[in-house]
């Protein structure tokens, strides 16, 4: 059994910045030499709590809510324009208001595509990119090899404007679709047993499913040119890759259904200086799921680059 604590402490700070005349929620904690955690879906700023508690005494978090999540302003319908690169760069407008021109990223799921487009833009930001589990443009095929399209439904689904009329009609469907989500990608099946309601909660307000959903629209082009690339070898795809130089430490949960850890091998195809580990205990919600040892495994990256 691992422990899992979601309390929130009376340190943690809420901020609410005005971003290119959008409200970006970030809750801050700790201090020290600054971390910047990216959530992936379904979560919000929450999802680092348990990791937090570890971290907080030797460092300073800025954990944001992506634009469309938790309390930070959300679009009114699903969109199309809300990429990676949309993010990157509010993230980086979020370091820069706090006066920190240079830190650590700490990153999961969709937030792995962020930190990478973030990475190579501002590759002087960046000291370090920790990621829990890393999916890149190399995965192409794989989205949709061996039945793995069985696993993504979703991300099409996502694009429906039925899937929030579905999901959001009221609190039991919207508890039904994200249990059946937290759950399934999970290896530890109780990790959001004590927090669900809150889950409930956060993507019950107004919009916040057509926030999160944007990010499957937005992604969707991308993803459908990798894979016709590959099926078509246009313009020989992997050549035109921009590869990240920034040291780097995947640890990649063993029994992810829909991030696969075998997808680790793509991972040198984009990062010149990564190390990558499997969480042998862990699905896709590693920082949730061990949060003990992913304190141990980041401290061990943190000191080897000296940060």
């Amino acid at each position: 059994m691992y422990e899992r604590n979601f309390s929130i402490t009376d340190d943690l700070e809420h901020d609410f910045l005005e971003i290119d005349n959008r409200k970006i929620h970030v809750a801050k904690l700790g201090s020290g030499r600054p971390l910047l955690l990216i959530h992936g879906w379904p979560e919000f700023w929450m999802t680092w709590l348990p990791l937090s508690k570890y971290l907080k005494n030797n460092y300073q978090l800025i954990m944001p809510d992506l634009y469309g999540f938790g309390q930070s302003d959300k679009p009114n319908k699903i969109m199309d324009n809300l990429d990676a690169n949309f993010h990157s760069e509010y993230l980086i407008k979020i370091m820069d208001n706090y006066g920190l021109k240079d830190f650590v990223i700490i990153t999961h799921d969709i937030g792995s595509w962020i930190a990478q487009n973030l990475m190579k833009e501002h590759p002087n930001r960046v000291n370090g990119g920790i990621f829990f589990n890393c999916p890149t443009s190399s995965v192409s095929l794989d989205w949709i090899k061996d039945g793995h399209f069985n696993e993504i439904w979703y991300m099409s689904f996502h694009q429906l404007e039925l899937s929030k009329k579905l999901v959001g009609y009221n609190k039991e469907t919207c508890k039904l679709y994200f249990e059946f989500i937290l759950n399934h990608w999970s290896y530890q099946k109780n990790s959001f047993d004590n927090i669900i309601d809150e889950w409930v909660d956060n993507f019950m307000k107004p919009n916040s499913l057509e926030g999160s959903f944007s990010w499957y629209k937005s992604m969707n082009k991308h993803r459908i040119e990798s894979i016709n690339s590959a099926i078509y070898n246009e313009n020989n795809f992997n050549n035109t890759i921009d590869i990240i130089d920034t040291p780097c430490f995947a640890y990649w949960g063993k029994f992810d259904p829909v991030l696969k850890s075998e997808w680790t091998k793509f991972l040198p195809n984009h990062f010149s200086d990564i190390k990558v580990e499997l969480a042998e205990d862990a699905g896709h919600f590693v920082q949730v799921e061990i949060p003990e040892k992913c304190n141990n495994k980041v401290r061990m990256f943190l000191n080897k680059i000296n940060y």
